[in-house]
């Protein structure tokens, strides 16, 4: 997996999105896009003028590992209690995940995580969302020698970031039709 560094390096230099896109002309959605590692490629040009401006080379702009993942998030089990005060639904369900591992192509390891998902819904929209997966299952698949090696970037940047991306579709398919941009979703699951 081939991930950039780019929000980690404007981290480092305090520089922000909109900055770069005022002194260089590439576009805010490019890179917010970039940033956040939603992007399948980075164009020649685009790397080489965020590498003149940030004053590094494309070694200091990627990060590699051999690892790549793959997550399934699957709820089951749900209850549904309705407070007939104000309407809202509490939803409860158990929540798994399902993360698969590969090193170099081939497939090395399967952790399976599960945890405990509470949203609460009115009007088909979401309130709010918790989603917690501490567990002593957790600190163990943690402990797992893939996971430990993989870097803080590739968990904090990519890895996290899908897991709760992942979670989110589910959601939405599973309890309502549309979830907002701004719902808060507790999301308690460290790698």
């Amino acid at each position: 997996m081939i991930i950039n560094r780019l929000a980690v390096l404007l981290a480092q230099k305090k520089i922000r999105i909109t900055q770069i896109a005022k002194d260089t002309g590439l576009s805010r959605t490019t890179l917010t896009t970039l940033s956040q590692n939603q992007s399948k490629r980075i164009d020649n040009e685009t790397l080489n003028s965020l590498c003149n401006y940030l004053r590094i080379t494309p070694n200091d702009f990627f990060e590699y590992t051999p690892l790549d993942f793959d997550v399934k998030v699957n709820i089951e089990n749900i209850t549904e209690e309705i407070d007939p005060k104000d309407g809202v639904n509490e939803l409860s369900a158990v929540i798994q995940l399902i993360l698969k591992i590969n090193n170099y192509g081939r497939k090395v390891k399967t952790l399976q995580y599960s945890g405990k998902l509470t949203s609460f819904i009115e009007d088909a929209k979401v309130l709010s969302s918790n989603v917690d997966f501490e567990s002593e299952k957790t600190h163990q698949n943690n402990k797992n020698q893939y996971i430990k090696n993989a870097s803080e970037i590739i968990k904090d940047s990519f890895l996290i970031p899908m897991v709760r991306k992942e979670i989110e579709l589910v959601l939405t398919s599973t309890f309502v039709e549309n979830l907002d941009e701004d719902v808060d979703i507790n999301f308690s699951f460290d790698l």
